[in-house]
């Protein structure tokens, strides 16, 4: 009896010491996208995610383009946070939803913020694609031949307002022409503001 329990032991203790060693980890899912969205996580490893939407309303209306997404990756490789930098609207919300559900390989994600690219193209045979009209500008046209002096950003993160200003398409010392700061209105993620003194 006495030799059974010890080999038990031994083999309980193998066991132990094997499990505790060699780290496990599943390979990354294959998840097939409907056509025209293409997700790009920038050489990052997902063990997990459900296939990202094309919205309805925008192959209707035949709108394409790319959502970048600032993911904040946890301890384990989930996500802790995300927020939509760039993009159309009409994706923001689809993509935030699908995204928030996702689960990297903790190697080399864990505990960083990354930016990952989401494209959605019309596949063939869809609606064709328009532009979206660029916000209009409120309050009164700058004057011929101003500058950009300043650009303060309101509703964001330090982190996030410096990801957004070094995407904007214009920055400080360029003309402050209508077409300039109507083009920064486009790049705009919701809930903030830009200043252009």
């Amino acid at each position: 009896m006495s030799l059974l329990t010890a080999c038990l032991t031994i083999l309980a203790g193998g066991c132990w010491l094997i499990t505790g060693t060699i780290r496990l980890e599943a390979a990354p899912q294959v998840v097939n996208d409907p056509t025209g969205v293409s997700v790009d996580t920038r050489g990052m490893d997902l063990l997990h995610r459900d296939a990202v939407p094309y919205p309805a309303e925008a192959m209707a209306k035949g709108i394409q383009g790319t959502v970048a997404v600032n993911v904040q990756i946890g301890a384990t490789g989930n996500v802790a946070g995300a927020s939509v930098v760039s993009g159309p609207a009409e994706w923001r919300k689809a993509v935030l939803q699908s995204v928030l559900d996702w689960h990297f390989a903790p190697a080399g994600a864990a505990n960083t913020t990354r930016v990952i690219d989401i494209s959605f193209v019309l596949p063939a045979g869809a609606a064709q694609p328009v532009r979206a009209a660029a916000p209009q500008l409120e309050g009164p046209k700058p004057p011929q031949g101003a500058v950009i002096k300043s650009i303060q950003v309101i509703g964001l993160s330090d982190h996030a307002r410096d990801q957004l200003l070094a995407t904007l398409p214009a920055h400080v010392g360029e003309s402050a022409s209508p077409d300039t700061l109507s083009r920064i209105l486009e790049t705009l993620p919701v809930r903030s503001t830009v200043i252009c003194l």
